[in-house]
């Protein structure tokens, strides 16, 4: 039940951000893309790791990826931010 609500809230607060012109499809793909990309390299390494414990490293590598995608597309999202704030 907890988790419908924060949906629903969720939808609220999205749609909130899109009329005050927060939110547009530009966004909405670069968030889009981020997400699908961490869960292709986090969930078969973490499925992988979970049946055979002995591909630690291989989960390690994998987790250190995902930090490492985060902090490029933070820096992405910073400098999209940025330059439209200059344009």
């Amino acid at each position: 039940m907890w988790e419908i609500l924060k949906v629903i809230w969720d939808i609220f607060v999205l749609r909130d951000a899109a009329r005050r012109g927060k939110l547009n499809w530009r966004k909405t793909r670069f968030v889009v893309g981020f997400v699908v990309l961490e869960y292709l390299i986090a969930m078969p390494a973490l499925i992988l790791y979970i049946q055979h414990p002995q591909y630690r490293t291989l989960f390690i590598a994998a987790m250190v990826l995902a930090v490492v995608v985060l902090v490029v597309f933070v820096g992405l999202a910073w400098r999209s931010r940025s330059r439209s704030s200059v344009a």
